[in-house]
C-alpha cells in the first residue's frame, strides 16, 4: 500500500497537524488556530491548479507554527504541484529554514481530500468546529472533490427568481448536488 502524501494526524485543542511528503522530503505542519490553516491550503491548491480565480493571490499564505511563522507557498502545473513551507522568526523577518516537495498533482489532490473528507467525517462540521476553533472549508472541499472527480456538485445551476430574491435574479447550486458528494 503506497504511503499518503498529505497527512492529517492531529485536530485539537488549538491546533492542526500532519506532513506533505514526496519520497525524499517530509514536511511536517503543527498550525496554531490563529489562521485558518484548511481554508488557506485548500484555497491555495485549487488556485495553484486553476481551479480558483488567480487574482485571489491565495497561492501563498501564512500560518502559525508557535513560536515561528510560515509561510507556505503552492505552485502547479497540469502534472506537479510544489509546495514550499519557509520558517521565519515570530516578526517575519529572518528566514530560519525552507522545505518543498514536489507531487505528482492528481494524488496529491487525492491525498488532501481524503484527509480533509477523513477530519470530516471523524468530527462532522459542528465538531470540527469546536475542536479546531473555525468552520469547515466545505465549499472549497467540495470544490476540490469536483476537480478529483470531474464533476460539478458545486455548479452555479440553479436559478433563483427576482421574486425570491428581493427583486435580484441570481444563480445557486443545489443542496442535493452537493450532498451527493459525500
Amino acid at each position: 500500500m503506497n504511503e499518503k502524501c498529505f497527512s492529517i494526524d492531529h485536530i485539537g485543542e488549538g491546533s492542526i497537524a500532519g506532513h506533505i511528503c514526496d519520497g525524499e522530503n517530509d514536511i511536517f505542519f503543527d498550525n496554531a488556530n490563529t489562521s485558518d490553516f484548511a481554508n488557506d491550503i485548500l484555497l491555495a491548491v485549487l488556485t495553484a491548479t486553476g481551479e480558483y480565480p488567480a487574482s485571489e493571490h491565495r497561492e501563498t499564505f501564512w500560518a502559525d507554527l508557535e513560536p515561528v511563522q510560515a509561510k507556505w507557498s503552492i505552485f502547479g502545473s497540469n502534472s506537479r504541484i510544489r509546495v514550499t513551507v519557509a520558517e521565519f522568526d515570530s516578526e517575519r523577518r529572518e528566514q530560519e529554514k525552507s522545505v518543498s516537495v514536489t507531487l505528482d498533482r492528481d494524488v496529491f489532490l487525492r491525498d488532501i481530500a481524503d484527509a480533509f473528507g477523513g477530519a470530516l467525517r471523524r468530527f462532522g462540521l459542528y465538531g470540527y468546529r469546536t475542536e479546531w476553533g473555525y468552520e469547515f472549508p466545505l465549499s472549497i472541499y467540495l470544490r476540490l472533490k469536483d476537480v478529483l472527480d470531474g464533476t460539478d456538485s458545486t455548479a452555479l445551476t440553479r436559478e433563483i427568481s427576482a421574486k425570491e430574491n428581493m427583486g435580484l435574479a441570481t444563480k445557486g447550486s443545489d443542496i442535493e448536488k452537493e450532498k451527493s458528494a459525500f
